[in-house]
């Protein structure tokens, strides 16, 4: 299947530091204009917690969690090595893209970055004390049991796995690609499913999910 590549940044960067308040936006309450920076068009947000992809003008909500900003939703730019769960495109709509980890290093915008596996390891200590908690605290309405007390808004979004070329747990799991590699093969990601939240190693060629966290 041919995928739109997107070249160069896809979205504006962002200056959160002027929101007032915390917590998660919500992206249809929002407007936005096309700018130019550094030569590449780009949409610009009136509001500051909500970015805007330019090259398929997708709206994303940002959420602030301790000192941390991420976006609150799982990112949807077709790329090369990335796919719709079950190559549904209705699934990339509610669940966002499965990327390999050589495409998640391309698609955070200027300003945000893809969070290391420390970073991950600071979300998870400012959303609870336990595994359990912390699950609970990340999850959004379409799990069974769910907090999202912190407009984090994990969804089940499953995997690809790409030796057998299958997809696999949506509806039970996320995993959340960081940018620490463990070693040539494997990558730390975040993974939530219904019990517990936790840091694991992942095949860097299998799908996963993409939040990207403002830079500091």
């Amino acid at each position: 299947m041919k995928k739109k590549i997107c070249i160069g940044m896809l979205f504006a960067a962002m200056t959160l530091a002027a929101c007032g308040g915390s917590g998660a936006t919500d992206p249809d309450d929002v407007s936005s204009s096309n700018s130019m920076a550094n030569g590449t068009d780009l949409a610009a947000e009136e509001d500051c917690s909500v970015v805007t992809d330019a090259c398929e003008g997708q709206k994303y909500k940002t959420t602030t969690i301790g000192d941390q900003v991420w976006m609150a939703q799982n990112l949807n730019i077709a790329t090369e090595e990335s796919w719709c769960y079950d190559d549904d495109p209705a699934n990339c709509e509610t669940y966002g893209r499965l990327y390999t980890w050589y495409a998640a290093q391309t698609v955070c915008p200027a300003g945000w970055h893809l969070p290391s596996k420390g970073e991950f390891e600071t979300l998870l200590e400012s959303v609870g004390s336990s595994a359990e908690e912390r699950s609970d605290n990340l999850r959004d309405s379409s799990w069974s049991f769910h907090q999202d007390k912190y407009g984090f808004s994990a969804l089940p979004a499953g995997y690809y796995f790409t030796y057998y070329k299958e997809f696999h747990d949506l509806g039970n799991d996320a995993y959340f690609w960081s940018s620490t590699m463990d070693n040539e093969s494997n990558v730390y990601a975040l993974g939530v499913n219904n019990l517990i939240s936790y840091v694991r190693i992942f095949a860097r060629t299998n799908g996963c999910s993409v939040r990207c966290i403002k830079d500091n």
